[in-house]
């Protein structure tokens, strides 16, 4: 049995699109758990403020969702930042 994981990322607006969603669709391609078929489903699925949401929502086993969910978080986290991706500040830092 299989389940779709629904994960999220939120970037500034003046990130380039292309290559934050590049970076994501490479690292969902490259984990060993994601399936393949059905082709997960990634791209912006939100224009709020003060950010921009990247939604992506590959398949897994059911029993490898947990594992799969907190890999692909770590992994799509560090290629961003690597790549110099910028994130929003937190409301909460904002409010500070």
């Amino acid at each position: 049995t299989i389940r779709q994981l629904h994960l999220t990322v939120d970037v500034a607006y003046r990130t380039d699109l292309d290559q934050a969603l590049d970076i994501v669709r490479d690292v969902v391609a490259a984990h060993p758990e994601v399936l393949k078929e059905p082709a997960p489903s990634i791209g912006v699925s939100n224009l709020g403020h003060p950010a921009i949401t990247i939604a992506i929502e590959p398949w897994t086993a059911v029993a490898q969702y947990g594992a799969t969910q907190g890999e692909l978080n770590k992994t799509i986290l560090e290629r961003l930042r690597a790549a110099q991706i910028e994130f929003p500040p937190s409301i909460l830092s904002a409010a500070q």
